[in-house]
This record gives C-alpha cells, structure tokens and sequence, in this order.
C-alpha cells in the first residue's frame, strides 16, 4: 500500500478516473502519465491524474475539405494554372 494517501497505485489512480488498469498502464508505459517504480508497484502522484483527463484522438484524422467561395465552387489553387487562357 502506499503512505500519506500521496502516492497512488495503477488499480487505485484507474478506479479514481473510471479507467481500466491497463490504460493507466499503457498510458505510463507511453510517458503520458508520470510515474515511479518502487519494487515491483507503480506509483502514481495523485497530482499527476490531471494527465488521465486528456484522452488522445480517436480514429482517423478528418480530412481537410477545400475552402469554397461565396458560389460554393471550390477555389482552385494558386500553382495551377487555368486551362484555355
């Protein structure tokens, strides 16, 4: 167990943000979730579970859509020249 409720284990920082051990875890193998080691436990400051809010993306990153002038005509853009002219 831990001393002075400051230093929280994997189960105890998962159980206090509505996480999976594993994804505390993987988020302190990742680096995005600071750490130490003592014996065979990972303890956790309950200072640093601010970095369990912030979730990364999910999925595929949207695709850019071009902008669109006042006609709703895509615009074309400035290295290409117009064809006929």
């Amino acid at each position: 167990m831990t001393s002075g409720g400051d230093l929280l284990t994997t189960a105890q920082a998962a159980q206090a943000k509505g996480l999976s051990i594993r994804t505390v875890q993987d988020r302190v193998d990742k680096g995005i979730l600071p750490a130490q080691k003592i014996g065979r436990d990972i303890l956790i400051k309950r200072s640093d579970l601010k970095f369990l809010d912030a979730r990364p993306p999910r999925g595929r990153p949207r695709k850019v859509k071009p902008e669109a002038d006042a006609k709703g005509k895509a615009k074309a853009s400035a290295g290409k020249a117009k064809a006929g002219k």
